[in-house]
Order: structure tokens, then sequence, then C-alpha cells
């Protein structure tokens, strides 16, 4: 009887022990697939950014030809 108990006590552990390895290979999967989810977001702003920069030199270039005058922000003015 009492090798049966150990028996059923080992097994028992076994099946909780690889539920738990299923429920963190889910949990893995799941963290995943939102961290390539985040990447592509990143992804995505890099590229806004960019495009952002690039209208902006636009802008001042657009400034310095109407007016003859380079662009200076604000903070370049105060000397900050």
């Amino acid at each position: 009887m009492r090798e049966t108990a150990g028996f059923y006590g080992l097994r028992n552990a076994i099946l909780n022990q690889r539920n738990t390895v299923y429920d963190l290979r889910a949990d893995l999967k799941s963290q995943e697939n939102r961290l390539a989810g985040l990447i592509e977001d990143v992804k995505s702003c890099k590229a806004a950014v960019a495009e952002q920069e690039q209208y902006l030199e636009e802008m001042k270039a657009d400034f310095l030809r109407w007016t003859g005058i380079p662009w200076k922000s604000p903070e370049e003015e105060d000397g900050n």
C-alpha cells in the first residue's frame, strides 16, 4: 500500500510539473508574440520619426529660401 501511495504521489507530481511546463510554454509564446508586436511598433515609430525629421529639414530650407535667413529655433536664438 505504501508503495502504491508513493507511486501515485510521484505520478501526480510529474503531472503537475508537466502542466507547469505547458503553462510556461504558453506564457512564453504569448510574450514572444507581444515582443514581436512591440518590435514592429518601434520600427514603425522610427520610420515616422525619420519622415518627420525630413519634413522639418525641408521646412527649414523653405524658410531660408523665402526669408533669406537661416532658421534658428527659439532655444538657439536665446543661446540655450
